[in-house]
């Protein structure tokens, strides 16, 4: 069903735009079934209703994307309402990410903006159906997330609310590269908190989570508009005990949060870290470091083996 829907992107957006496109609709009756293909050029979350659709983190997955690119299939059943409003935001990920090499040249999807297919199918009791197709009827505009990718780390304003949504474009790109999905999903697997907080002999304040781990931060807080909440991640310590992150190379691998009014949550929607402390490059007054914790991100992994030691 998806292949008989149209590629769309953003009218003006360039390689770093994160944009969210957007489909309203209505339904007449209760559905008995409802099932959303969808699949992007970059990673994509979708919002069905103000709701998540999925628990897919950083989804379509990382492929040969000029061969393969993995559709996914959310039932949604559950979702829908007379009116409805379909939201999905599209980031770089690892396709579009602007430091990949290969073989020492450029990364031929560099240039291409954030593109996305989708097909939600309706099926009524009375057997009746209906599909919204990715077309001409979808609109976007800019998201809250300022730049994103999956060695910078995610820059978002809080303060922005998308407005200004305009008629999506038609693009061609192909659609023989599409497949079901084939690999595991990525999903969030453990909740770890700070197992220290201190200040280092250089005087930056870190925060320690006992243990080197993939994933991102989050946090919950009261916060004044326009307040920054700005975060390094780092593996190591070095010699002296001072944050170190030289390993990372050209891999910025920070949090960059501007702040909107009063009590606040977020964590990254679309990159990943590999860290285990984190530093407080700039906090809302008050801040307290408690506030944050780090969420584990991997595949269903099967244990095969323990090891205990002194």
């Amino acid at each position: 069903m998806i292949r008989q829907s149209q590629w769309i992107k953003m009218k003006d957006a360039n390689a770093v735009t994160v944009p969210v496109f957007r489909r309203q609709f209505n339904i007449s009756k209760p559905p008995e079934k409802a099932v959303l293909e969808i699949t992007a050029a970059g990673v994509y979350e979708a919002l069905l209703n103000g709701c998540r659709v999925g628990d897919f983190i950083l989804a379509p997955g990382w492929t040969e994307y000029s061969k393969r690119l993995q559709v996914q299939q959310y039932d949604v059943t559950g979702y829908l309402k007379a009116e409805n409003t379909l939201d999905v935001t599209v980031a770089n990920g690892w396709m579009r990410r602007a430091n990949a090499q290969w073989a020492g040249t450029k990364n031929p999807f560099e240039d291409l903006p954030a593109l996305l297919i989708a097909a939600l199918h309706i099926r009524y009791p009375d057997g009746s159906e209906e599909t919204i197709m990715t077309d001409n009827q979808w609109t976007a505009a800019v998201s809250n997330i300022t730049r994103s990718g999956i060695f910078h780390g995610e820059d978002v304003d809080a303060r922005i609310t998308p407005t200004a949504f305009q008629p999506v474009l038609i693009t061609d790109y192909p659609e023989d590269i599409l497949i079901q999905q084939v690999g595991p999903d990525v999903t969030e697997q453990e909740t770890l908190y700070p197992a220290r907080i201190f200040h280092t002999p250089k005087g930056e304040w870190v925060i320690d989570f006992g243990q080197n781990m993939t994933g991102y931060m989050a946090f919950e807080m009261d916060a004044h508009a326009g307040e920054k909440l700005n975060l390094s991640t780092a593996e190591v310590l070095d010699a002296d005990g001072n944050f170190y992150n030289a390993n990372y190379r050209s891999a910025r691998s920070q949090l960059h949060y501007i702040c909107k009014e009063g009590r606040q949550a977020y964590k990254p929607r679309f990159t990943f870290f590999g860290f285990r402390y984190l530093r407080v490059d700039e906090a809302p007054e008050g801040f307290n470091p408690d506030c944050i914790r780090a969420i584990v991100l991997h595949s269903q992994m099967r244990r095969t083996g323990w090891l205990e030691s002194s």
